[in-house]
């Protein structure tokens, strides 16, 4: 006699989705993510009003005038949130003027990875922009229409007042996330690196100017652009560190 057993159909279900969750590192002194995961934004009458920092250092990102406040709440990337500007309007987040956890506020080494798409590409537009502490030369990275639409990196030089431009090797459309990625080492040597492609090697000199604030989008004129997370080092990766902050952004955002 053969005994058959009714067993139960068993009912397979998905694992839920893990966000990556953002890289552990000493280095990191101001982060800002504005999908909401390891940032907290705060939205005040027109838009981002402050944006909490994910490096523990308390460097939050700030803007008390309502008229300059990045839009939030509607735009995405890669299925997540972002800030955003207007192409009519100008509108930043103030940085610091002094950061916690960076011993040589403005002063090399460091290293900065910005996560950005342009809605238009619009010459001189500003992406994540620092001026030197105490000094008119700025760094930082904008947006360059001179030779073909670019990402530029400006480094400040040994002379007062001026700079050095890298600018990404090849040319970049609207509407496409990118990583742009700038590193400064002890010894001053920049480098330049856009979705993991090859770093740049043209270099250029610009007369510097002052800057009265520190920003993430532009103070001067009007910019069209989202943004998904902004990160600051006080020391140039390392390969290892650099992996891991690709993957988990790569993740994130969705960019190639």
């Amino acid at each position: 006699m053969v005994i058959k057993r009714r067993g139960v159909i068993p009912v397979y279900t998905s694992a839920p989705v893990v966000p990556p969750s953002q890289p552990v590192t000493s280095k990191l002194v101001l982060g800002w993510d504005f999908s909401g995961n390891e940032s907290t934004v705060t939205v005040t009458g027109a838009g981002v009003s402050n944006v909490t920092d994910s490096s523990g250092n308390g460097n939050a990102g700030t803007q008390t005038v309502d008229a300059r406040r990045m839009t939030y709440g509607v735009l995405t990337v890669n299925s997540k949130l972002v800030a955003s500007t207007a192409a009519d309007v100008v509108k930043h987040v103030i940085v610091p003027a002094t950061i916690t956890g960076w011993a040589a506020n403005g002063q090399p080494p460091f290293h900065m990875l910005c996560l950005f798409q342009a809605a238009t590409w619009t010459n001189a537009r500003e992406v994540f922009l620092f001026k030197t502490a105490g000094a008119a030369p700025r760094f930082g990275l904008r947006l360059s229409t001179s030779g073909g639409t670019r990402v530029e990196a400006r480094v400040p030089t040994a002379v007062p007042g001026s700079n050095t431009i890298l600018s990404s090797q090849t040319a970049l459309a609207v509407d496409t996330t990118y990583l742009a990625e700038l590193s400064v080492d002890s010894g001053g040597t920049a480098s330049l690196i856009v979705n993991e492609g090859t770093a740049a090697t043209s270099t250029s000199a610009s007369s510097g100017e002052a800057l009265s604030v520190r920003r993430l989008g532009d103070l001067t004129a009007a910019a069209d652009m989202k943004v998904g997370g902004a990160y600051l080092f006080n020391d140039a990766l390392t390969a290892p560190e650099l992996a891991l902050w690709r993957t988990f952004l790569k993740a994130r955002w969705g960019y190639v």
